[in-house]
């Protein structure tokens, strides 16, 4: 599960510094609080903006979509690409794993 995505999670790192990302840990730049001080507000919300649907019209055409919104957001802050979750590449293996029969 995406904690940038979901507006009730957060991470905390060791030293108590609060963060909407787990891939963030020890980023300054990704902060968004502290244990002592609490949460900056209007980070939070800088957070919840860029966590919005992606705009990808690649990403918006994809049938998996409604299942990944577009990658994680982190590619979008960095301007890359998103990286498509591997069930879009596997679902044939797992429908055959399921149905017991092979596609043709």
């Amino acid at each position: 599960m995406c904690t940038l995505r979901s507006a009730n999670n957060i991470v905390v790192g060791p030293f108590g510094k609060i963060y909407k990302c787990w891939e963030n840990i020890g980023e300054n730049d990704f902060c968004v609080g502290d244990t002592v001080k609490g949460l900056d507000k209007d980070l939070l919300k800088r957070w919840k903006e860029i966590a919005i649907l992606t705009n990808n019209s690649k990403c918006n055409a994809c049938p998996f979509f409604a299942a990944c919104p577009g990658g994680c957001p982190l590619y979008k802050i960095n301007d890359e690409l998103p990286v498509c979750p591997f069930q879009k590449y596997s679902i044939d293996f797992y429908l055959e794993k399921i149905s017991g029969e092979k596609n043709a």
